[in-house]
């Protein structure tokens, strides 16, 4: 990718095990930075803690917390908010008990924007879509595990994945299949 994609312990911040999505809105504004605005200014994680939790630092010290949890929901909050990046949320589901997946978001959010199993062609072309209007990275969140695909080529899936902690290992690949193997919430970005 020719912008930086961010991961767990980058500026030497140690978030493992809670950073995945706010790596994932740094990512975003980074591609958002050098594709769309060049006079934004990427927040620091700690910036982006303290926008969810004014009182993360102690959340911290008390040892790891699914209090610190965001999922794509409020990053496309945070996104509207503070850059004016519009969002579409979506949620696609392989079973019907996919609201245990989902932590921190009402449900009614997605209600009418929920695919099944069945409607894995329109989830594809949406997916596709993307990329054909935007370079910015999509969000899919699975409840516990969050990551940005940067983008898809051939039915194959380049993925950031945050919870790395090494440049050389946050870029992997993917098939198209692995997404239609587990529950997702996703949000596209969206700046057309």
């Amino acid at each position: 990718m020719d912008y930086r994609l961010y991961h767990y312990k980058d500026n030497n911040f140690n978030d493992i095990g809670f950073g995945c999505s706010y790596r994932n809105i740094q990512t975003i504004l980074s591609c958002y930075k050098k594709h769309y605005d060049n006079n934004i200014r990427i927040p620091d994680v700690r910036e982006l803690f303290f926008y969810f939790h004014t009182n993360y630092e102690e959340i911290i010290k008390n040892g790891f917390s699914m209090d610190l949890w965001i999922e794509p929901y409020q990053i496309s909050q945070y996104l509207s908010d503070k850059f004016k990046i519009n969002a579409y949320n979506i949620l696609y589901h392989i079973n019907d008990n996919y609201r245990q997946h989902i932590l921190n978001t009402r449900i009614d959010v997605y209600e009418s924007k929920t695919y099944s199993k069945h409607d894995i062609d329109i989830v594809s072309l949406l997916l596709k879509r993307h990329f054909e209007r935007s370079r910015l990275p999509i969000v899919i969140d699975d409840g516990i595990y969050s990551y940005c695909i940067c983008e898809i080529k051939n039915n194959e899936l380049t993925i950031s994945d945050p919870h790395k902690t090494n440049d050389n290992e946050v870029l992997i690949k993917k098939p198209m299949s692995f997404l239609w193997e587990s529950f997702w919430m996703i949000y596209f970005p969206l700046n057309y």
